[in-house]
């Protein structure tokens, strides 16, 4: 009886660990249902990188958004 408690223990640890583990690659800022927010340098590199913005457009926004 105390194995098996002791095996108990052991794969509720192992349980855990691996769900902190798992929610360790959701820590980005998140906005309303959870959904991942992007910060607004996040979506000026993605403009930027679509082509959306000029290399001189991305720069100023990058100097004003303090990235």
């Amino acid at each position: 009886m105390g194995i098996m408690m002791v095996a108990g223990l052991v794969l509720l640890a192992v349980l855990i660990y691996a769900a902190f583990r798992g929610l360790s690659h959701y820590t980005a800022v998140t906005g309303p249902g959870g959904a991942v927010r992007e910060t607004p340098l996040d979506i000026a590199r993605r403009r930027y990188a679509a082509g959306e913005i000029s290399p001189e457009e991305f720069e100023r926004l990058k100097a004003d958004l303090g990235g």
